[in-house]
């Protein structure tokens, strides 16, 4: 079966291994168990569906308030799209956030899922959506040389 999900950057563990800590076992102790657990079952099913899946997952919520969506689509750059996952979407307690975007390729379409960068936001204003945007610029101007 193939897998569709990976860290950002593709190419340098150490800072992929942080990203994938960040998601994998420091989320652990954090928000409630069963919220993780949801971020866990979301994860899985991206690395089996890839892009088709967030597509569907998207088209599925398109009639949703932004604030009320899993999913949401953030930012683009050079016709590459940032989006967010948020699980749950909203909560008093925190809420599991994770940056992603689809691998960029110039010729071909592809189903790889790529996160960008993940935190855990208990306040207003989000930390790290500026990091995932300057790795989605990254990515993307890699990808174009």
């Amino acid at each position: 079966m193939n897998e569709y999900l990976y860290y950002f950057p593709i190419y340098n563990d150490e800072d992929k291994n942080r990203i994938k800590k960040e998601v994998e076992e420091n989320f652990k102790n954090k928000g409630s168990k069963s919220s993780y657990k949801k971020l866990k079952l979301f994860l899985i099913n991206i690395n089996k569906g890839g892009r088709k899946y967030i597509l569907k997952l998207i088209d599925e919520e398109k009639f949703k308030t932004h604030k009320n969506k899993k999913i949401a689509h953030i930012d683009d750059y050079n016709n590459f799209s940032l989006y967010e996952l948020r699980i749950p979407p909203q909560s008093r307690t925190g809420v599991f956030r994770v940056y992603l975007t689809f691998y960029p390729e110039k010729f071909y379409l592809n189903n790889n899922v790529i996160i960008l960068e993940a935190e855990f936001k208990t306040e207003k204003k989000a930390k790290k959506i500026e990091s995932a945007y300057n790795n989605l610029k990254s990515l993307v101007d890699d990808a174009s040389k």
